[in-house]
């Protein structure tokens, strides 16, 4: 479970801050906030890593194939 700490500090975390009055409201609520890893290549975004190598091979590919290397 995400502290009040956790919460006024999520800078810290790389997290978008919130306000006091946001964090009571979510304590009240019984919410909770969890950081999402992200992977991207070039223009697409991944939240499985494997997706992310997927695509970065058929770029790579795509790119050996059209003989573009950089």
């Amino acid at each position: 479970m995400t502290t009040n700490g956790e919460l006024l500090h999520a800078s810290e975390l790389g997290l978008t801050p919130l306000t006091e009055a946001e964090v009571a409201e979510m304590v009240k609520l019984g919410i909770t906030r969890r950081p999402i890893d992200s992977f991207c290549v070039g223009a697409f975004r991944y939240s499985n890593l494997n997706d992310a190598i997927a695509q970065a091979k058929r770029q790579l590919s795509d790119q050996v194939q059209n003989g573009d290397r950089g």
